[in-house]
């Protein structure tokens, strides 16, 4: 934990001083990602992306955070969720045919249709579901194309500005007559029809620079994350007012309800889950939630001829399942009710499931009947020139031992605790020794150097 909060702070710091949002990508691998949420037009869902381990799908949830339910299920990326009018039919961006590209999904059907044959950064769909906004750089300008979803052939270009300025970043106004967008760390708007009316909506400064996604909601404001708070701006550059601001986490991607209510994502330390809030920033309430993920007592790491494994979950209610043979568990693995026991060598893993939350991470336990033999980076063979190496041993707390000149290791031998420099002909053993485990295999390896 102390570990995930020093990366967070990190990240903070980082992307305090490039500016940008996107600097956080870097912390993507750190924990699953719920984000890109977005309120059905009838108020009854919310649809968003999860991000686990690189691979995304699309899920539902009621705003009450019942009813969580995963849409898309392929091995890939499926982005970017919005909705169509009739609140049955969602959106996507999904690379599923090999190439990015807009999808739709009847929810009452289950049918998938490939909507736009045409590559894009980000989209957005009008409110009426029949026009679409993307992004698109052309000889050395940047600017969004008006498409309609019927045809899927450009009508409009809408000119931003100049290569490497980003424009992605827009929304519709609730009567699909203007556009906001993203202009050189501005929010600008103009009607689509004449690109008449061009007005600046805000007036950040480089140091405090915008760059969320804006929502036009039809509570007459315009919702958007700058650096980790959440602001609305009326759509006349008035009213700014900024209504989430946490030191300890970070907003993006807020979306307005048909009623005025606000969804968006949170990152903390440890998560990134969805929240929802009053228009005015009251009544924060945590949306999704993560099973914790489960512990085990002992600790991976711990040896004996026998073993007795309790597992806990921190999360009230999660039902936790197991295995022994070293797979991942499923809601079809053993179910933990009380304390078991394990003989010899054997690898644990649990899994915590509870209704309307996400499944937890998988928690490893390598449980040993002595101590784990260490392993040699590079392992023993011929080289060219001076090497270096590390020794490792899978046995936490273990402390390795080593010899150069051909004899076993003891626990008087020289103790390893950085890597070891091989100039000449050698054979290095090492043996790794617990408190309370008895001492692992000798592992030896001779180097040849030419």
């Amino acid at each position: 934990m102390r570990l995930t909060r020093l990366i967070f702070a990190i990240l903070l710091i980082s992307v305090c001083l490039s500016g940008y949002v996107y600097a956080t990508e870097e912390a993507q691998d750190l924990y699953p990602e719920a984000d890109y949420p977005a309120w059905s037009p009838d108020g009854q869902h919310i649809g968003f992306q999860r991000d686990v381990a690189d691979n995304m799908d699309i899920w539902l949830i009621h705003p009450d955070g019942t009813g969580l339910q995963q849409v898309t299920t392929q091995s890939g990326l499926d982005r970017d969720p919005q909705w169509g009018p009739d609140s049955d039919t969602i959106y996507f961006t999904s690379d599923k045919s090999g190439k990015t590209r807009l999808w739709k999904k009847v929810l009452s059907t289950g049918a998938e249709t490939q909507v736009l044959d045409k590559s894009f950064i980000e989209y957005t769909i009008s409110h009426s579901g029949e026009q679409l906004i993307i992004e698109d750089e052309r000889d050395d300008s940047v600017g969004l194309i008006l498409i309609p979803v019927a045809t899927g052939e450009e009508i409009r270009w809408l000119a931003i500005g100049r290569h490497g300025d980003p424009a992605n970043l827009q929304a519709w106004s609730p009567d699909d007559h203007e556009v906001v967008f993203h202009k050189k760390g501005n929010f600008w708007a103009k009607k689509v029809a004449d690109l008449s009316n061009l007005r600046q909506l805000t007036t950040f400064t480089e140091e405090d620079r915008t760059l969320g996604r804006p929502n036009w909601g039809p509570s007459g404001y315009i919702v958007f994350q700058s650096n980790f708070k959440i602001y609305k701006v009326r759509p006349n550059g008035t009213g700014l007012t900024c209504i989430f601001e946490d030191a300890e986490s970070y907003a993006e991607n807020p979306s307005w309800s048909p009623t005025g209510k606000l969804v968006f994502a949170r990152r903390t330390a440890d998560s990134k889950e969805l929240w929802t809030m009053n228009g005015d920033g009251t009544g924060l309430t945590q949306l999704t939630h993560t099973v914790a993920t489960p512990e085990f007592s002992p600790d991976s790491g711990s040896c004996g001829a026998s073993q007795n494994i309790t597992i806990s979950c921190s999360t009230s209610g999660a039902a936790i399942h197991y295995t022994i043979d070293g797979t991942d568990p499923t809601e079809s693995s053993t179910l933990y009710t009380s304390q078991f026991t394990i003989q010899g060598d054997v690898t644990v893993k649990a899994k915590g499931w509870k209704t309307d939350y996400f499944p937890s991470e998988v928690k490893t336990g390598i449980y040993t009947s002595g101590v784990v033999k260490p392993a040699f980076d590079p392992d023993g063979g011929t080289y060219t020139g001076t090497q270096y190496v590390m020794m490792t041993c899978d046995t936490p707390s273990a402390t390795i031992r080593y010899t150069t000149d051909g004899t076993d290791p003891t626990e008087s031998s020289p103790l390893y605790d950085n890597e070891l420099e091989i100039s000449s002909n050698t054979t290095v053993k090492a043996k790794a020794f617990k408190d309370g485990c008895p001492a692992s295999d000798v592992k030896s390896a001779q180097y040849v150097i030419q």
